[in-house]
């Protein structure tokens, strides 16, 4: 990943958590299931359903994993424990 690319991760994260600062965690988690589904539906191969049903599951959970492992960093920079 270039260092562009990261500069407009931070700024694209940072303009979301404005809009979504204070609201009802289930709301949050709504928005973040529908960019996800998205994203996940996004990616699909031409040749087989069950090849599409496979690299989906893989991004998915490549996703979790990473996503587990920023939490600890995350809970840090909000001030709370992790």
């Amino acid at each position: 990943m270039t260092e562009e690319e990261i500069v407009e991760i931070q700024m694209l994260v940072h303009s979301i958590h404005e809009l979504l600062k204070g609201r009802d965690p289930t709301l949050i988690g709504a928005v973040l299931a529908d960019l996800l589904s998205l994203w996940l539906g996004g990616h699909i191969d031409l040749d087989s359903k069950n090849g599409t049903h496979r690299i989906r599951a893989e991004l998915l959970r490549i996703h979790i994993r990473t996503v587990e492992q920023m939490i600890p960093l995350s809970a840090k920079e909000i001030g709370l424990p992790w």
